[in-house]
């Protein structure tokens, strides 16, 4: 019947099935429930081992993920498992290369994993993942592993980079590459550098600041920036900002600033911080060269516009301009003080002036002043004083020498060496005005200080040397105190002359005897001297050799001199110099088309320079002192990863001591002094005989006097004589 059918198929499947799955067992079956052989394929449960086991025809095997081995797993759906999966040595590929495990333990992620140093994670093409116990890198463009110097190139044409991870100093390391060939060997190079101490090096392995680069540059900001920028920037507290470094753009310039940056609309400069009373300053630098400015010391808010003033500035041509901004006929070189004052040089000379722009041939700087200018120069070794008339500003102008001071020593009071009018014949007219000789007694040779006696007669007391007939003059208060004349005659205007005489300055002998037999024997005459060829001043005066004969002791002698022209001799070190060619440039101002014109014109000039010579320098201890020659350079690339320049280790050499050579050299310089011819003059003192003739005065006085007491008792005598003589002739009558 259908049941008996049906309960019959259902049986034979139940065996079929019962011959299959044999249940759990505490151990392998050798033969399956029925007794008979067991069918490849059939599966019982271990009990013992927790696991599901397969007759392979030969022997059982596991046949779960668990505690077992699968040799082969072909997973079409979702994967789940529990516990460990486990791959022995064999390969695991999942979602059909998404993740692939090689033999060797490699790890591909979309991609089989090349043959590198095992265990590497590849991701795609050639990034990959290294480790070796003390580093990990993470690279791309490579095989192989970065840390024994062996990486292959992966591909042509590609630059292999790599990222280091170092346990041993805490560093992250970013290695580069040129580009290569595939299958040849890698030349990485250190690129940045960041440090477990937090300091970054770029193409600086050992950095000695939070940032050090070893060579290249920091830029900031784009093409399309209108506005001023920021680049750099130290931060004080909150968003505080001290010193930056920046740029305006409008004007092209490099801005480092201390507590000013420039405003974001580039329309001048804002503060950065408000925390405490500062004097905001900025240095520019842009085609107009170097410019200074400050704002006023104050505390201000922080975004605040700040009114910056310009204190000074270096202009292109080397010009350095204080408090002023105006150039007007500045040569290269110069400093200008202000709107009046300034400093310029030129090939040979060193100028100071005020009121112009300091060159020989000079522009005015302000209309009506009076510009002067004091040269050094160094050709000639003199100091020259010169000066100009009043003008107006702008206006181009020579110089009027007035002075100048000779490397001799001397003073001129004109370029040609007469006075200023030159129209005195009288007046000293040689080459050299000696005010002060250099003899030994310092004898004043000429001394002319002002031009006439007016003039003179706005000074206090001075000495003068020779107006018309006078050599000698003094005033006192303006008015005229006392002069010598030139033919000798002495004037004052007291009429007062006078000696020192107090008694704690003498050791007095007693009274002066006569005189008055000297007086007597004095011979006085009329004479004209020699020199008076024409007699007309007659003297009147003693002979010095009579005067001798009656007392030797009012004349003088004195020894009659002459100037003695002499040579001396004498050495001295000097230094050792060469003459060498140099191209000098020099500025003049020229007018080209109605305009005033700075015109440069360079020519070859020969100089003197010293000589030096060389000797290798040691320090303290007897070590030679080195110098870098040149820096150490970081390989140059192109945009390809190609080396154009190679890396340059620094180079060292001994630093060398120069020394001036010196030589000795004899000179012979010609003097002048004053020697005795052997001759004497004689001169009377007629101070001192005047005061003789004062003491025969006061003789004559005496006698005088003892006269006229001898008078008075020679008429008592009388009287009385005549009174007995009288009484005589009245007795005898």
């Amino acid at each position: 019947s259908a049941a008996s059918s049906s309960a019959a198929s259902a049986a034979a499947s139940y065996d079929q099935f019962d011959d299959r799955y044999l249940g759990p067992k505490s151990a392998n079956p050798i033969l399956d429930n029925d007794g008979n052989t067991l069918l490849v394929g059939a599966m019982y449960f271990n009990t013992a081992a927790m696991e599901t086991r397969v007759w392979n025809g030969t022997a059982w095997q596991s046949a779960s993920v668990v505690g077992g081995t699968v040799n082969s797993l072909n997973v079409t759906g979702a994967l789940s498992y529990q516990g460990t999966l486990t791959g022995g040595t064999g390969v695991v590929n999942l979602g059909g290369g998404q993740l692939v495990k090689d033999i060797a333990g490699n790890l591909g992620l979309g991609i089989a994993p090349s043959p590198f140093i095992s265990p590497t994670i590849q991701i795609g093409g050639f990034g990959s993942v290294f480790g070796d116990g003390n580093t990990l890198a993470l690279g791309h463009g490579y095989t192989t592993s970065p840390f024994n110097g062996s990486s292959i190139h992966a591909t042509t044409g590609e630059r292999p980079l790599t990222l280091r991870i170092d346990k041993s100093d805490g560093a992250f390391k970013f290695f580069v590459a040129p580009a290569g060939t595939a299958g040849q060997p890698v030349s990485f190079f250190e690129a940045v550098r960041f440090t477990a101490d937090l300091k970054v090096g770029i193409s600086q392995p050992n950095p000695n600041a939070k940032l050090d680069i070893l060579q290249g540059e920091i830029r900031a900001g784009t093409q399309e920036s209108t506005g001023g920028s920021t680049i750099l920037s130290g931060q004080y507290s909150g968003n505080e900002t001290i010193n930056i470094f920046g740029a305006r753009r409008s004007s092209g310039g490099t801005v480092i600033g201390y507590s000013a940056e420039p405003r974001p609309d580039d329309a001048g400069y804002r503060s950065t911080q408000g925390q405490f009373v500062a004097a905001p300053k900025v240095i520019e630098m842009d085609s107009d060269g170097f410019k200074f400015l400050s704002a006023p010391n104050a505390l201000t808010s922080r975004n605040v516009a700040l009114t910056m003033n310009e204190l000074g500035r270096m202009s292109n041509n080397g010009n350095l301009l204080l408090a002023t901004t105006n150039q007007l006929g500045a040569l290269g070189g110069s400093i200008r003080l202000g709107d009046v004052t300034a400093i310029d040089q030129d090939t040979n000379s060193t100028y100071i002036a005020a009121g112009s722009s300091g060159a020989e041939v000079s522009t005015r700087l302000k209309t009506g002043n009076l510009p002067v200018q004091i040269s050094l120069n160094s050709a000639s070794g003199a100091i020259i004083f010169r000066r100009s008339l009043a003008g107006a500003a702008g206006e181009v102008f020579a110089f009027a020498e007035s002075g100048r001071f000779t490397s001799g020593g001397y003073f001129k009071v004109s370029p040609t060496g007469q006075y200023v009018d030159g129209s005195n014949s009288n007046r000293i007219a040689t080459d050299n005005h000696l005010f002060i000789s250099n003899a030994g007694d310092a004898t004043v040779i000429a001394s002319n200080l002002i031009e006439n006696v007016s003039q003179a007669a706005t000074y206090g007391s001075i000495v003068k040397a020779a107006f018309t007939g006078t050599h000698f003059i003094a005033f006192t208060g303006g008015s005229l105190a006392y002069q010598v004349l030139a033919n000798g005659s002495v004037q004052n205007a007291t009429n007062s002359y006078g000696a020192i005489s107090d008694p704690k300055l003498k050791n007095i002998l007693g009274s002066k005897g006569s005189t008055w037999q000297k007086t007597k024997a004095y011979n006085w005459i009329e004479y004209y001297l020699k020199s008076d060829t024409e007699q007309n001043t007659k003297m009147l005066g003693l002979n010095a050799a009579d005067a001798l004969e009656v007392s030797p002791g009012v004349v003088d002698f004195s020894d009659d001199m002459r100037e003695e022209i002499y040579t001396e001799t004498f050495t001295k070190m000097v230094p050792v110099t060469q003459t060498v060619v140099k191209e000098s440039t020099t500025t003049s101002i020229e007018l080209v088309d109605g305009q005033y014109r700075q015109v440069l014109s360079t020519k070859p000039v020969e100089v003197e320079e010293p000589v030096l010579d060389e000797f290798p320098l040691f320090d303290e201890s007897g070590e030679p002192v080195l110098e870098e020659v040149s820096p150490y350079k970081a390989a140059v690339l192109d945009e390809n990863g190609e080396v154009i320049e190679p890396e340059q280790p620094p180079e060292y050499r001994q630093k060398m001591h120069l020394v001036q050579r010196m030589e000795e050299v004899t000179e012979q310089v010609e003097k002048r002094r004053m020697v005795p011819t052997g001759e004497q003059t004689m001169s009377v003192k007629y101070s001192v005989i005047g005061m003789q003739y004062f003491r025969t005065v006061q003789e004559c006085q005496s006698r005088i006097e003892g006269l006229e007491t001898f008078s008075l008792q020679s008429s008592e005598v009388i009287d009385q004589l005549m009174a007995r003589v009288a009484s005589l002739e009245a007795a005898s009558n």
